[in-house]
């Protein structure tokens, strides 16, 4: 089912954007998008993951319905670029989109948002497959980098924001070089680089999109953001202290997927989440109240009823529950600092964590 890189997909009815999760992780959305293709059985379905990079060898988690059409693997932290002809690679056109990458850099934290669905639509037109390794590796590009150095981050280490400058472009690069994909609706599962590609589509193709938001992926990524230990900290910053001045480099990965999310809301024609809570917070993040609408979660309570602390001990006792994933980004450190807390004042008080362990063992 999994697609070879170079090889042409089929046409499809849905084309499902999701990262780092469904096939290959288990858990709620992993088994949502699971029970959303299975009941849509009239529907051609395209799934196109996203992950970090080739290490190890995934394992599907899931057994593929009918009627998935492809299974693409896109690997936003592998350097890979197409080579192009020297007239591929002009100079002429290489200017107009260095000049752009410029113009973008100075200009996105002083412009609205909807300015820059725009210059993203003129960037996509210019940032062709096969000149990107120019602004990867190129006297041009180094200019490049040297020049936003000296105006964000020049009191810190040049090789920290060098090094920073490239993780933050190369997932975009990468997925600029996505192959075309025809289908009627693109369906992102999140904001960030699965949103980002949803954009790409629309400001490419016209391809409706419709974006369904669990979790909010810009807050979930400020929390991993405030706890990444391989993210530069300069000198004098406590690692394990949570504040509002999160140093040079950790506000510059913030901005940088609050932008994504941005874009990805403004490109949007719909956006479903799951409650009210969750809609404030994306339209404090940028999203059109308008475009927005709350679906619940579809759990009948009565089903659980009859099973609260049946099958345990002393039903009254003080019990807390955590249900997710143990990973990092569900902010697992958390719960368990508050469960010190809560101990200190309740010493009879449990607590249970139900999820599954094997996706960050450490």
């Amino acid at each position: 089912m999994t697609v070879p890189l170079h090889s042409h997909l089929p046409a499809v009815d849905v084309e499902l954007i999701i990262e780092g999760s469904y096939p290959y992780v288990s858990g709620g959305v992993s088994s949502w998008v699971q029970r959303l293709i299975e009941r849509l059985p009239d529907y051609r379905f395209g799934i196109t993951h996203i992950a970090g990079n080739r290490k190890g060898k995934r394992k599907l988690k899931y057994e593929l319905p009918e009627n998935v059409r492809f299974l693409q693997n896109l690997y936003i932290f592998d350097p890979v670029f197409v080579p192009g002809t020297p007239e591929e690679e002009g100079e002429a056109d290489f200017a107009s989109v260095f000049w752009e990458l410029v113009r973008f850099h100075d200009e996105f934290r002083s412009q609205p948002i909807q300015r820059f669905m725009g210059l993203l639509h003129k960037m996509t037109s210019l940032l062709m497959i096969r000149r990107l390794r120019r602004l990867w590796v190129s006297r041009e590009a180094f200019s490049l980098v040297v020049s936003l150095y000296q105006k964000l981050a020049s009191h810190s280490s040049f090789l920290d924001f060098f090094w920073t400058w490239r993780l933050l472009h190369l997932p975009i690069f990468q997925l600029l070089q996505a192959r075309p994909v025809h289908a009627r609706v693109c369906h992102a599962v999140s904001t960030g680089f699965a949103g980002f590609l949803a954009t790409l589509r629309k400001t490419t193709h016209g391809t409706p999109l419709l974006l369904t938001e669990h979790g909010i992926y810009t807050r979930e990524r400020n929390i991993e953001i405030t706890h990444a230990e391989w993210i530069h900290q300069e000198t004098g910053e406590d690692p394990h202290r949570v504040r509002r001045a999160e140093g040079t480099f950790k506000r510059l990965w913030m901005s940088y997927f609050q932008l994504l999310g941005q874009w990805t809301y403004q490109a949007s024609d719909r956006i479903i989440t799951l409650n009210r809570s969750n809609r404030d917070s994306e339209i404090s993040l940028g999203a059109p109240p308008e475009k927005i609408e709350i679906v619940p979660n579809g759990i009948n309570l009565e089903t659980f009823l009859d099973k609260r602390g049946s099958e345990l001990p002393d039903p009254g006792a003080f019990r807390v529950g955590f249900i997710g994933r143990v990973v990092m980004i569900k902010d697992v450190r958390t719960f368990l600092r508050a469960a010190k807390m809560v101990l200190l004042e309740v010493p009879e008080a449990t607590f249970f964590l139900i999820g599954p362990l094997d996706e960050e063992p450490d």
